[in-house]
């Protein structure tokens, strides 16, 4: 606890305990000591309302939300997910307590300027989309990194093949950028409104991209190889350039999150600015 203590103190924090990576899109995340940890913050709180220690007890619910926050920073979904968990398991003991008999004016107004301050601070639901985005734009340039490094550790390949690669590889990055803008974009129109017919369009403009790109079969990683090497091979600029779209768009349908998982995300970011809007002002009513 006191390590948590520390760490939530600290401005974005990852909890990433000391690793370091040249890709974002490399990095392992512990996540089942990443729920651990939120976990224990509550039941520490539960433990101390036991004892009549309430003061303690919203430090721990309090910083709990912080720990949220700082999972919230973090550019894989299923993290953006848990941090919403995280927040929502976090107002619950808070609504009890305001809802309580033994509720205080001095707890009251901790927690009102706590969450005041939370929701000033708090990304908007366009960030879990735009993360996605980034992520998704780093893969690409792993990909491309790699076939660049191939090429140069070619020994048969001479400076005409060398050129010739580096130019499919930049055609590819910009295609996948181009893809990235239009779908990318959507989908944080969609979030940005929430509204079912932003969503329904940024849908069927995903999966009609995705039929175009793979006719009757599911995208791999694996396909991006063999459609660069295609495309390496094509000789007309066109024929290269549709080459490399399509493998644009094998990887941006093959790394982007499952649709549920995206407007549920988006669903519950909703949901908790609610309950956080309401939140604040019971404490602050409370503190009065």
């Amino acid at each position: 606890f006191s390590q948590i203590k520390k760490a939530v103190l600290v401005k974005d924090c990852d909890f990433n305990f000391g690793k370091h990576y040249k890709y974002e899109a490399e990095r392992e995340s512990p996540v089942p000591i990443k729920k651990a940890m939120h976990w224990l913050l509550l039941l520490k709180g539960r433990l101390h309302e036991k004892e009549n220690d309430f003061g303690t007890a919203i430090d721990c619910y309090l910083s709990s939300l912080t720990f949220a926050r700082h999972l919230s920073q973090d550019n894989l979904l299923i993290l953006k997910l848990i941090s919403l968990m995280a927040e929502k398991d976090s107002y619950i003991p808070l609504r009890d307590y305001l809802d309580s008999e033994v509720v205080d004016k001095k707890n009251a107004q901790k927690i009102a300027e706590y969450l005041d301050n939370y929701e000033q601070q708090h990304y908007a639901a366009r960030r879990l989309i735009e993360l996605e985005k980034e992520k998704f734009l780093l893969i690409t340039l792993m990909t491309a990194e790699g076939m660049r490094k191939d090429i140069k550790e070619d020994s048969g390949a001479n400076d005409g093949d060398k050129k010739k690669t580096n130019a499919v590889v930049d055609e590819y990055i910009r295609q996948a950028n181009e893809l990235a803008d239009k779908h990318y974009g959507n989908f944080i129109r969609a979030a940005e409104t929430n509204e079912k017919n932003d969503w329904e369009y940024a849908f069927n403009e995903f999966k009609k991209m995705g039929k175009e790109a793979l006719p009757g079969a599911a995208g791999t990683i694996i396909d991006i190889g063999k459609i660069l090497f295609a495309g390496y091979q094509g000789k007309e600029q066109e024929a290269s350039r549709l080459t490399m779209r399509k493998a644009a768009a094998v990887q941006l349908f093959a790394s982007m999150p499952t649709f549920s998982n995206l407007q549920k995300a988006i669903d519950d970011y909703y949901k908790n600015l609610q309950e956080l809007k309401d939140l604040k002002s019971l404490a602050f009513l409370k503190a009065k």
